[in-house]
């Protein structure tokens, strides 16, 4: 896949997304950010808003997701939510 910018066309492909995704791993863990979920799932969103998680499944198949010592279950095209407890 290529996307077309002013100053060119950018080349996309599974290894360059590989790279980014260790680039980017790399510059989370320097600055100390961290996940809300203990393993990351494929296609399953986390977000925290004040007090509040979400947990976005953009599968088609339903997920369990670990937080903390917590199981949470993930409907397919689901959504769920929680408190917050760090």
């Amino acid at each position: 896949m290529s996307s077309r910018h002013r100053l060119g066309v950018v080349r996309r492909d599974a290894a360059n997304d590989r790279g980014l995704d260790e680039i980017v791993a790399r510059v989370l863990d320097d600055a100390g950010v961290t996940g809300l979920i203990d393993e990351p799932t494929d296609g399953v969103e986390s977000v925290r808003r004040g007090d509040l998680m979400f947990l976005f499944n953009h599968t088609t198949r339903p997920v369990m997701v670990s937080v903390g010592s917590t199981q949470h279950s993930v409907d397919a095209h689901g959504c769920t939510y929680h408190e917050y407890i760090p």
